[in-house]
């Protein structure tokens, strides 16, 4: 069953969710930081749903900080005539945002939504990277990690003759960190040969054969380098509160 999660801070929307309940989990948390939390652990979620308050501070923050964890999860804020903020206007932070105003809007956008289920938390982190097959260990070309991931990687680069060759084949990657690296198998999945937007020159692979300590551990700094991030968020939100 597909999961919303529910920021629930003015009680807007647990009317309305209540109508689409016997077809989602939906998981209702009382504030940010329990959400933010709560997405960490659960990055499968197919929809986050907010009600947004009069100054819109924290769904400014919120939103910017939810496209690290996942890129294209889908924000639905609910606003009942409070706040004259514009989707425009969010959307310079977050791309998939949409506000709502009726209960008529929140079912179509929940039927309508693309439902993703993203399997593993990613960050933005530039690591240092070698590839190479296991047919010519010796031919090593270098990228940058921009994208982690306990499920896979996208590397930047402008060296492509092994990911070319080896779309749909195995590669491996040996990927560095300031005190340790580690190698893993993967599968490149795809090429860009040039940058297009915001997307760099470079190629996604997905890991495979990995060992579950190195997926655990994977896993582990991913998170606790996302949680880190977002509690600074959190706490210079809280700064503000306490100062205004």
């Amino acid at each position: 069953m597909e999961k919303i999660l529910y920021l629930n801070t003015m009680d807007v929307g647990k009317l309305v969710l209540n109508g689409v309940e016997k077809r989602y989990l939906i998981h209702t948390t009382p504030s940010l930081k329990e959400a933010l939390i709560y997405l960490i652990d659960n990055p499968e979620v197919s929809m986050f749903v907010c009600d947004m308050d009069a100054e819109n501070r924290i769904c400014r923050k919120m939103i910017e900080n939810l496209k690290h964890l996942n890129p294209i999860l889908p924000i639905m804020l609910l606003n009942p005539g409070r706040s004259k903020i514009s989707e425009t206007e969010l959307r310079q932070f977050n791309n998939n945002i949409s506000i709502v105003n009726t209960l008529e809007q929140v079912k179509e956008n929940i039927d309508n939504a693309m439902m993703n289920r993203r399997q593993f938390n990613r960050i933005i982190w530039p690591l240092s990277a070698n590839f190479y097959t296991e047919k010519d260990i010796k031919y090593v070309e270098t990228g940058l990690v921009l994208s982690l991931s306990a499920g896979g990687a996208f590397v930047k680069t402008t060296h492509f003759d092994i990911a070319k060759e080896n779309l749909n084949r195995k590669i491996i990657l040996e990927i560095k960190f300031e005190d340790f690296k580690f190698l893993v198998e993967s599968i490149v999945l795809r090429v860009n040969e040039h940058s297009t937007g915001e997307m760099p020159a470079g190629f996604a692979a997905k890991f495979i054969n990995i060992s579950t300590a190195t997926h655990s551990y994977i896993k582990r700094i991913v998170n606790d380098k996302i949680l880190s991030s977002l509690m600074k968020v959190l706490n210079l939100l809280e700064e503000e509160s306490v100062g205004n």
